[in-house]
């Protein structure tokens, strides 16, 4: 079990690594593409498209827009991320637990509805366990 502030290995940022986690994980149906562009032609290329996951450096800054607390947003699958090197495991759960639509396997159905009154803080350390 990994708490706050252990480090996971990281994982290559690659599609098919990607594809396999998911697959691992008992999600059925889905699997991760490479974009270089967002016009709408590389969209529709790849549908249907659940998510996106964008890779860039990370800059310690404080953030100062408010937090959106209505009832919409609490709908939300959202966790902190509090494992480092857990990036993208923590993207790819984000993309996945937000689309209902999706046939996420007993694994991750179960966490899903185990977390779901959950603050962000425990539900990112939910996901070390």
């Amino acid at each position: 079990m990994a708490g706050k502030g252990e480090t996971w290995t990281t994982i290559e940022s690659d599609p098919g690594v990607f594809t396999e986690l998911i697959q691992q994980i008992g999600v059925k149906g889905v699997q991760v593409e490479e974009l270089y562009s967002l016009d709408p032609e590389a969209l529709q290329a790849v549908k249907p498209v659940y998510g996106l996951i964008f890779l860039f450096k990370w800059r310690h800054e404080k953030d100062e827009r408010p937090v959106d607390t209505s009832e919409d947003a609490s709908k939300v699958f959202f966790a902190n991320q509090v494992i480092n090197n857990a990036c993208a495991t923590q993207a790819i759960l984000s993309v996945l637990l937000n689309c209902p639509q999706l046939d996420l396997g007993q694994e991750l159905t179960n966490f899903r509805e185990f977390t779901a009154d959950f603050p962000p803080e425990l539900k990112g350390a939910r996901e070390g366990c």
